[in-house]
């Protein structure tokens, strides 16, 4: 019967909202009794009234159900201040900010007054991926959406002798053909650590304690219902979501649809974004796009379709995506071409809401302009923190660096020229693996042209940013305390002491002589040449090492090797 009660409650709240914004003036029969219960916007609204938003002091809100501690919690909805108190776990939150609001669901329906609150997320509350929120006000009680709250720990700014690495997969796909030689292309990491990787024949699925993936799709397969039917000729990208619900899947497709007749009568290249439920294996089609050009064919050249809508509601835009990017907030941020000529395609970077909007986040071409002056290649970030980095990459230069926090769209640091500084720390004192026995520090400079690729370099949730760039050994630098440290190796083996600049080895040698395995303590693990897939919420460190043939190796030289960082 309590659950009953509750579930009333919230259809109550809702209807309320809904007959409010509709106008209705007669709902339900205690009208009186449903004004003086507390309700709750769970949705998105425009908010009046705040002080926080815009010139106009229009806020955007959304309820939010993932957050860190020492994050603060905004509410909106009939929350009645004076009484109200808001239980998150066991725990009656410290509300720090009220104020009295106008709510704005749509600009054809009528305003409502309302309360805006803010609320501090405290380690009190428990950490984990369901914690129960309630609202009380006027001695009546309704249940929120639970949320998410991750304890994130924090930055020691020393090694840790004790990480290990663990060989977590080596597998050969079938059907590989000679210059199918870089077995991964793509991939990313969930929460609990779920591996999504993918070349351009197939995208597969690794769960932890898994010793085979599961493959997901597979080029020249058969996929919809109905009268949308299609195959996937060409895979360009893949990931999971960071709730490991979803995998999104980009690729060039064949299907029965306007300007597609068949592959060879077509104007247009086709692209297809498509959502798989790892639940139910449903596949939905999430944008259906055209590209020019050559495509994966190179006997092929299609007609460029112009580039259409950039921004809009998902289903509308025009999207031909290379990368993507999941936060832990169901955004996703995605490498996108736009066509205009054949000879004048502009990549630009496109941020897809959880409403499903898409607008321009990353742009260095000011007839697309972004919420960033980035490339869409020079971005990497942490999906929890949302705190991360961008850059104008260009033809073997990098500039315009700026560290972001997405989440509040604001940049925290800028930094001129092509490199920084950082004070590198030195805690080994061995005679064998150390390298600066009798100082604890000295500076060193990173090259921006190497830091910001997503595939040599991972922002941690504790703020590092870790680079395996053709290293044995990896170097976690903090960019708000300019200080750096061997995250894993042997010290005298973090910077090719004989390169110049530092840590840019081309092959750096391993002068300990111990620092050769790929598996067991880190100490002794060969970093060189791998290629990071992404952090899970403990940050775990996955990686894979390229498969060491070539063009002209034809398999089974072409093996997937991933592995994992870890703290046991």
């Amino acid at each position: 019967m309590g659950q009953q009660y509750i579930s009333f409650r919230i259809m109550a709240t809702a209807v309320f909202i809904f007959a409010a914004f509709s106008g209705c003036k007669k709902v339900v029969n205690d009208q009186k009794r449903l004004n003086e219960q507390p309700s709750l916007v769970t949705g998105h609204a425009t908010l009046v009234g705040t002080g926080l938003g815009n010139i106009q002091d229009r806020y955007d809100y959304v309820y939010k159900t993932q957050f860190q501690v020492g994050d603060t919690m905004v509410l909106a909805g009939r929350l009645f201040p004076a009484s109200v108190q808001i239980r998150i776990g066991d725990v009656i939150g410290k509300v720090v900010y009220t104020k009295k609001i106008s709510i704005y669901g749509t600009p054809e329906i009528p305003v409502v007054d309302g309360d805006f609150i803010k609320l501090l997320i405290t380690k009190e509350m428990g950490a984990g991926s369901n914690r129960p929120v309630q609202i009380t006000a006027n001695g009546q009680t309704i249940l929120a959406p639970a949320i998410a709250i991750v304890d994130l720990p924090p930055f020691t700014g020393q090694t840790d002798t004790t990480l290990k690495v663990d060989s977590l997969l080596s597998f050969v796909q079938d059907g590989l053909r000679r210059f199918d030689y870089s077995h991964i292309t793509d991939g990313n990491v969930g929460h609990s650590g779920q591996i999504c990787f993918s070349n351009s024949r197939a995208v597969y699925l690794l769960q932890p304690g898994a010793t085979a993936p599961q493959q997901l799709v597979a080029i020249k397969t058969e996929y919809g219902t109905g009268n949308d039917i299609f195959k996937f000729n060409y895979l360009k990208a893949a990931a999971i979501s960071w709730d490991e619900r979803s995998v999104y899947v980009s690729g060039e497709v064949s299907d029965n649809g306007p300007n597609n007749p068949d592959p060879d009568a077509k104007p247009y290249g086709v692209v297809r974004l498509v959502k798989i439920d790892l639940h139910t294996h449903e596949m939905t089609t999430l944008n259906r796009s055209f590209f020019g050009g050559f495509g994966n064919n190179p006997s092929r050249i299609y007609d460029v379709p112009g580039p259409g809508l950039i921004t809009g509601p998902l289903s509308q835009v025009n999207l031909v995506i290379d990368k993507i990017h999941p936060d832990a907030y169901n955004n996703l941020y995605v490498e996108n071409t736009v066509y205009i000529t054949a000879n004048n395609l502009v990549r630009i970077g496109s941020n897809i809401s959880a409403n499903a909007q898409v607008k321009t986040a990353f742009s260095n071409d000011s007839r697309y302009p972004g919420q960033y002056a980035s490339t869409p290649d020079g971005v990497t970030f942490n999906p929890i923190t949302l705190l991360g980095f961008t850059a104008i990459k260009g033809d073997r230069i990098t500039n315009n660096i700026s560290y972001y926090d997405f989440r509040q769209e604001e940049p925290l640091l800028s930094f001129p020229g092509s490199n920084k500084s950082f004070t590198y720390s030195y805690f080994d004192s061995s005679v064998i693996t150390g390298y600066a026995r009798n100082k604890k520090s000295e500076a060193i400079s990173l090259d921006y042209d190497v830091a910001f690729d997503a595939r040599n370099t991972v922002v941690l949730s504790t703020g590092e940013m870790v680079l395996f760039h053709s290293v044995l050994s990896p170097t976690s630098f903090n960019i708000t305390k300019n200080v750096a440290y061997m995250y894993a190796g042997c010290e005298i083996n973090t910077i090719n002491h004989t390169a110049e600049p530092p840590l840019l080895a081309s092959s750096p040698t391993d002068i300990s002589g111990v620092q050769t395995n790929t598996t067991g303590l880190a100490k002794y693990v060969n970093f060189f040449d791998v290629k990071i897939l992404g952090a899970d919420e403990k940050n775990t460190i996955y990686f894979f090492r390229p498969a060491t043939g070539g063009p002209t190796t034809p398999p089974p030289g072409n093996t997937a090797r991933i592995y994992k960082l870890y703290k046991p």
